[in-house]
């Protein structure tokens, strides 16, 4: 499975969200778009993980997930909106599981109440490939575009534009010597 360059440049928009698990940390991306699809990327920083969801998907995980019919698009239109309005509320509480090649998401749409059992959707994100000779992105280069290049521009600034000269005027806010241990461990 790839990423698509659309689907990329859509994402690219969309702040990354930090969830932390007692053995990993994810971060995670998602958008909402206007044709009722929602996309959903998911990266540790070793694999990315990504699901595409539409009318069809949408359709399918409320039959298997919730053992219910949707058959109109209403019906799944009805579920989008929900999700989606889980997300508008800005906090993600959620738990993930990882399987090979898998990782699930289970998010609570509505909390238990009694013995009324919580509803709870599950996004089934498949790892994108490492390699391809096809059109998309793939996991490393996800994993490139979005985390290291940025973090390289960064040091590359501060390396050519900070630490350059030594004897630029805006060390003296550093207030080290070039010899000392406190400018090397800014190089």
């Amino acid at each position: 499975m790839l990423l698509s360059k659309h689907h990329f440049q859509i994402l690219s928009h969309c702040a990354w969200v930090i969830r932390r698990t007692e053995r990993n940390v994810y971060y995670i991306k998602y958008a909402f778009m206007d044709n009722d699809e929602y996309l959903f990327l998911v990266t540790d920083l070793c694999l990315v993980w990504f699901e595409h969801g539409n009318h069809e998907r949408i359709q399918h995980n409320v039959k298997e997930q919730l053992g219910m019919s949707c058959k109109d698009r209403a019906a799944s239109m009805l579920m989008y909106r929900k999700i989606k309005a889980y997300f508008d509320k800005g906090v993600i509480d959620c738990r993930l599981h990882v399987e090979p090649g898998h990782l699930k998401l289970f998010l609570p749409l509505e909390k238990p109440t009694g013995d009324i059992a919580a509803l709870t959707w599950v996004f089934n994100c498949r790892v994108l490939d490492a390699e391809t000779s096809e059109e998309g992105m793939t996991g490393p280069g996800v994993i490139f575009q979005y985390f290291i290049l940025p973090s390289q521009a960064i040091v590359n600034y501060f390396t050519e534009n900070l630490l350059g000269n030594y004897e630029k005027p805006c060390m003296k806010y550093f207030k080290a010597d070039p010899c000392s241990p406190v400018f090397f461990c800014f190089v």
